[in-house]
């Protein structure tokens, strides 16, 4: 029965395909190993629901087996893996933290594995993280230590006088990440450093921070030699200025969709495609008229809606937007449409540093880019009604 419901997850109806994920999953812990050993299918659908069904049942076994498949030929198969070894979580900290340690580890499994410890946040990985600062891997390990946060400052600190300028300036780029105040006096001095790309990162790194002392700092780096560190300092001095106090809020409207499988998501978010002929019932929220800066189809699966910063909302206003977004989804025949509403800043797109500002060029492998997209529909901004 379990050999059946494996080959049937690569079946070409995307129906009987979800129906035997849900079902390997049902029946959990004796289905494992033959799941572990279907990841060598030749067929890439078996490979990727596979990993779809041990990342929901979620044995310690699967682990080694998954990260292995992080370095799949197929992207999508590699992303279920990832998924997959999010949904482990814990148990999978230490096997990946020694996958991305490997210098001769398939390159794909470091940088989709330093990309699932990213998503898991365990301070286990802090260490090996800021070993990978001054390799070709440094962007993407100082993006993970960022968003590990906390437990990751102290370390940070302690390499921001290490000889290697690419460490120093990818620590300060982690640092920004963490939002941590402890990291704002140590990256301040750093704008005094030697190397232009250190000095550029913690310009950048400060902007992130959000911290008043730093404007000073910034102000007298408006006259360094160098022009991208001028144009990042005065890009986070706008920052810092422009953010308020207000702490970023999400509500959740509707009722969330679990996939099972990629088909599940894709087959959802191509539902979603018909909530693109929302945008006339929208415009009288849209800003400067109303608080609404952008909305737009989530990854997650949920409709997002972007309130400004600092503007007044309350949740009457959310009751009346989610009721329009409702009534558009009934009548393209999506019951109760799950959406999120949350406050950012106004994006300001014709003042923000590109990245070759931020970065020296470091040599990395020709990748794909990371397939998993926050958004993968446009933002409807409404920049020509500002004044």
């Amino acid at each position: 029965m379990i050999e059946s419901l494996i080959q049937n997850t690569g079946h070409p109806d995307a129906f009987v395909r979800v129906d035997a994920v849900k079902s390997l999953v049902g029946i959990g812990e004796p289905a494992v190993d033959t799941l572990i050993q279907s990841l060598n299918e030749e067929n890439p659908k078996i490979r990727e629901n596979s990993a779809a069904a041990l990342g929901k049942i979620g044995d310690e076994r699967a682990v080694q087996p998954l990260i292995n498949l992080l370095g799949d030929e197929n992207n999508e198969v590699q992303r279920a893996a990832e998924f997959a070894l999010c949904d482990i979580g814990d148990q999978a900290v230490e096997p990946l933290v020694d996958a991305i340690s490997d210098p001769n580890a398939n390159w794909a499994v470091r940088l989709n594995g330093i990309r699932v410890l990213e998503t898991i946040g365990d301070e286990r990985a802090v260490g090996p993280l800021i070993e990978m600062l001054g390799g070709a891997d440094a962007v993407d390990a100082a993006a993970a230590l960022g968003s590990i946060g906390e437990s990751a400052v102290e370390p940070l600190i302690d390499v921001l006088g290490d000889e290697d300028p690419h460490v120093r300036a990818y620590a300060a780029r982690a640092l920004g990440g963490t939002g941590d105040s402890r990291a704002v006096g140590p990256v301040i001095e750093l704008l005094n450093d030697e190397n232009e790309n250190v000095r550029a990162n913690a310009a950048m790194a400060l902007g992130k921070l959000d911290d008043r002392r730093a404007i000073e700092p910034l102000t007298k780096s408006l006259d360094d030699s160098s022009d991208r560190v001028r144009i990042l300092a005065r890009s986070a001095i706008d920052d810092i200025e422009r953010q308020v106090s207000s702490s970023k809020v999400m509500t959740f409207y509707g009722e969330g969709r679990e996939f099972y499988t990629e088909d599940e998501r894709r087959s959802w978010l191509d539902e979603l495609e018909s909530m693109r002929n929302i945008r006339d019932d929208m415009e009288k929220y849209m800003h400067p008229d109303g608080p609404v800066i952008s909305y737009g189809q989530g990854y997650d699966g949920y409709i997002s809606v972007t309130f400004l910063e600092g503007s007044e909302v309350n949740d009457s206003l959310m009751d009346e937007i989610y009721g329009v977004i409702d009534k558009k989804a009934v009548e393209n025949g999506i019951d109760d449409i799950p959406v999120k509403f949350e406050f950012e800043e106004m994006p300001v797109l014709d003042e923000a540093p590109s990245e070759a500002l931020i970065e020296e060029d470091i040599e990395t492998p020709n990748t794909p880019g990371f397939t998993i997209l926050s958004l993968i529909m446009a933002l409807f901004i409404v920049f020509n009604k500002q004044k």
